[in-house]
C-alpha cells in the first residue's frame, strides 16, 4: 500500500470517528454515468460508461439550514467510446471499427456542504464540496477490426489496469469537486450530483480527468437535530 493510500485511509477513519456524535446516519447507493476529458477524433462517438456507487453517509447539522455531509463510497468510473472509419482503404493498413471501454473502481470520500430549504412536506437542498478517491482495481476492454494488405483482421482483448506514475499507467489518487441538488422526504433523500475531476488520472501529455453524474437515493436513521431545535423553539413560544 503506497503513501497516498495509507494517508487517505487514515483521514477516512479520523473523519468518521470525529463524527460519531452525528444525529443522522444513512446508507446510499445509485447510478453512475461516467466520461473522461479525452480529446477525441471527429469520427469518435463517446458514450456514458454506466456504473454504480454504494456506501454510507453521515449528516452533521451546523445550523438550522446548513449541514456537512461526508460519505464513504465504492464507486465505478471510466469511459466508453467507438470509432468508425468513414474512409476504409483495403489495400493498406486501415482501421475499420474500434470499440473500447475502461472501468476504474474507487473508494471515494465526498464531503459536501448542504444548504436546505423547506418546501411543504419536502426539503429541497443544494450541495457543494470536494471529493478524494483511491483506485483499487480496474480493467480495460477493446474490440476492433482493420484491413491489412487487403486482409480483414478482427481483434479483441481485455487487460487489468496498471497503477503507477510512469507513462501509460493510471494514477491511483483522484480528487475533484462535487455539485449537487436534491430533495428529502422524511428519512429518504433523492439527489443528483455532478463531479468534475481535477487530478489527471492517466499519465499522458494532456490531462485526463473524470466527469461523473451520480443519481443517488439514501435512507437515514437517527434523529434530525435541526428538526428537534425547531420543535423546541415552537414549544418555548
Amino acid at each position: 500500500m503506497n503513501t497516498y493510500s495509507k494517508t487517505f485511509l487514515v483521514v477516512i477513519a479520523l473523519s468518521f470517528v470525529a463524527s460519531s456524535n452525528a444525529q443522522r446516519f444513512g446508507v446510499v447507493g445509485g447510478l453512475n454515468l461516467a466520461k473522461m476529458t479525452i480529446p477525441y477524433d471527429e469520427n469518435d462517438s463517446e458514450k456514458n460508461a454506466i456504473g454504480y456507487h454504494f456506501g454510507i453517509t453521515i449528516e452533521l447539522p451546523l445550523t438550522k439550514k446548513l449541514a456537512l455531509q461526508p460519505s464513504l463510497l465504492y464507486s465505478t468510473k471510466g469511459l466508453k467510446y467507438e470509432y468508425v472509419n468513414p474512409e476504409i482503404d483495403q489495400t493498406n493498413y486501415s482501421v475499420n471499427q474500434f470499440k473500447a471501454s475502461l472501468e476504474l473502481n474507487y473508494i471515494e470520500m465526498p464531503v459536501n456542504l448542504k444548504l436546505s430549504f423547506p418546501v411543504g412536506p419536502l426539503k429541497v437542498f443544494g450541495a457543494f464540496g470536494p471529493y478524494a478517491a483511491i483506485g483499487i482495481s480496474g480493467s480495460s476492454k477493446a474490440k476492433g477490426s482493420h484491413y491489412y494488405n487487403g486482409d480483414y483482421v478482427a481483434q479483441e482483448y481485455e487487460n487489468n489496469v496498471e497503477w503507477g506514475n510512469s507513462l501509460g499507467t493510471n494514477n491511483r489518487l483522484d480528487y475533484g469537486l462535487n455539485y449537487g441538488l436534491g430533495v428529502e422526504f422524511k428519512s429518504f433523500q433523492l439527489s443528483g450530483n455532478y463531479s468534475q475531476g481535477i487530478a489527471s488520472i492517466y499519465q499522458k501529455q494532456r490531462p485526463v480527468r473524470h466527469k461523473v453524474i451520480k443519481i443517488s437515493i439514501a435512507y437515514f436513521v437517527g434523529k434530525n437535530k435541526s428538526k428537534e431545535k425547531e420543535k423546541e423553539a415552537q414549544t418555548e413560544e
